[in-house]
């Protein structure tokens, strides 16, 4: 089973744009990226313009077919078959699968947490205001500093 996520921006009348990101929402791995690649008000909501995500990466990429390989994907012998992708491309569902574009639109954080805590599977909340990401883990009661997160579990790898 995939680990979900939501990924949003705050706008400057407390509104928020918010996307899902249907896999590997984890910190190590989304809280990661978010903080390295979109780390500016702009480069967010260029990610979230294109609507809910399959695969989040560091480069949004270009138009692809869904199911082309990433490179270095070998489990399927048609992938060998295929020109592969590079593995630094999100995958969309709107641009490369063809869904419709699904860009949620909250009236402010409350509104958001609720959508989250009850229509979703998120088990990751990112939210990007005041020109820095915050996460939301598990239902947990408040937000912590992303970048804080990711050096405290540097501090669990190194023991």
């Amino acid at each position: 089973m995939s680990t979900v996520a939501i990924i949003a921006i705050e706008n400057t009348d407390k509104s928020i744009k918010s996307v899902i990101c249907a896999s590997d929402g984890y910190i190590e791995h989304t809280g990661k990226i978010l903080i390295k690649n979109y780390n500016t008000k702009d480069r967010v909501k260029y990610l979230i313009s294109h609507g809910n995500i399959h695969i989040l990466e560091g480069e949004i990429g270009k138009k692809h077919d869904f199911n082309t390989p990433r490179k270095g994907w070998t489990w399927h012998s048609d992938y060998n078959e295929q020109t592969a992708i590079p593995k630094t491309w999100c995958k969309f569902y709107h641009r490369d699968k063809g869904d419709e574009l699904l860009i949620d639109n909250s009236k402010n954080e409350d509104k958001l947490l609720n959508t989250y805590n009850k229509e979703s599977w998120a088990e990751f909340v990112y939210l990007y205001k005041n020109r820095k990401w915050y996460v939301k883990v598990n239902n947990v009661g408040t937000y912590s500093v992303l970048s804080e997160q990711l050096d405290y579990l540097k501090i669990l790898e190194n023991e």
